[in-house]
């Protein structure tokens, strides 16, 4: 029988990895569009880890954990966008913002972050609105 390791964080990586938001994309990416080499790995390893959070909490009673939910769709929407996998970033802010709209808004870094999805998607006019959200 084979069995997969799940993949954890050192404390340096999980402090780290704490700090990421969409924020952090202007220092992921140097002038060239490539990214770092050591912020990659944290990228993919954070992805592995909060991807397998999302499968138990999908599989567990949703309602009771909609507020670890919106937190791990957000999170997975900052490190899909840090990766540059703007579709997948698109998806996770999505489900963020279709779970609890309203923190949604209250937090900066979601919508600035849809907002960079949505300009490299060219939706210029989404992008406007998510950089223009003024009823908070």
């Amino acid at each position: 029988m084979i069995t997969a390791l799940e993949p954890s964080f050192t404390v340096a990586e999980r402090e780290k990895f704490d700090k990421l938001s969409s924020f952090s994309f202007v220092h992921y990416w140097n002038g060239n569009g490539e990214a770092r080499t050591m912020p990659n790995k944290l990228l993919f390893k954070g992805n592995r880890i909060y991807e397998n959070i999302l499968v138990k909490l999908v599989e567990g009673d949703i309602k009771q954990s909609s507020g670890e939910l919106f937190a791990v769709y957000l999170k997975l929407g900052h490190v899909n966008l840090l990766a540059k996998d703007f579709a997948k970033a698109l998806s996770a802010y999505q489900k963020a913002y279709n779970l609890d709209a309203d923190r949604f808004w209250r937090d900066p870094s979601a919508y600035f972050g849809l907002g960079l999805v949505y300009f490299h998607f060219r939706a210029f006019s989404m992008f406007v609105f998510s950089f223009s959200f003024n009823d908070i």
